[in-house]
């Protein structure tokens, strides 16, 4: 939730002191400002300064508020995958119907069964709920992929290219117009990329057996620009 100040020896010694007992507590610290003053290494400037960034923390990105929650299995990439493909209400709707995220790429049955898991006990739920009372979430919305040329399509790359620099950069371009590219070759791919297109690689044989067309670098950029 990015509040500076806050560090995990400040927390400890407000959660012992009782000023914190669940996360909704950290926005109501101005309710122990007496007392917080008083305790050494404390006073009135450093006080200020940690109520502040409270206060600013309020405003939050929804991909930080949801990797915020400690929630077994789901850092930043996955809310970040979530988010795009629901956006924070479908979210939220698919924890109260206990639906399950395993349909989104990158997530799977297991990370779905843990957030199913966390929000099915009730004291996450309350705290989940008012919690929500305190913030103020942006970016919440699913991402808009209508314009990407490559949205839902998954690259294996493989082998030498010529035309990109290197295949980091040619992953970045895959992945900025809405794509993927996956390590391996698998009945999710829709195309492997293998500049010796007659290779008997491994990868090579797995797309072939799979049916899963091969094209060269050139062939990409014929289909898919560049």
């Amino acid at each position: 939730m990015d509040i500076d100040g806050l560090s995990i020896e400040t927390m400890l010694k407000f959660i012992n002191a009782g000023f914190i007992k669940d996360f909704k507590d950290i926005y109501h610290l101005d309710a122990h400002s007496g007392e917080i003053i008083s305790m050494e290494g404390f006073g009135a400037k450093s006080l200020t300064n940690i109520l502040e960034a409270v206060q600013k923390s309020r405003t939050v990105k929804a991909v930080n508020f949801i990797y915020a929650l400690s929630i077994p299995m789901i850092g930043l990439d996955a809310a970040k995958k979530i988010l795009g493909a629901l956006g924070f209400d479908g979210f939220v709707n698919r924890l109260k119907s206990g639906e399950g995220f395993e349909d989104i790429d990158g997530i799977g049955p297991e990370r779905s069964g843990k957030v199913l898991e966390w929000y099915s006990k009730e004291s996450n739920q309350v705290e989940f709920t008012e919690l929500l009372s305190e913030v103020n979430l942006t970016e919440t919305q699913m991402k808009d992929t209508s314009n990407e040329k490559l949205s839902g399509v998954t690259f294996v790359i493989t082998g030498d290219v010529h035309i990109f620099k290197n295949r980091d950069e040619f992953k970045a371009y895959v992945e900025a117009n809405g794509g993927k590219v996956a390590g391996s070759v698998s009945s999710k791919t829709k195309y492997l990329v293998n500049n010796d297109t007659e290779s008997q690689s491994s990868k090579n044989k797995k797309a072939k057996e799979l049916g899963i067309p091969i094209i060269s670098e050139d062939e990409f950029v014929e289909k898919f620009g560049r």
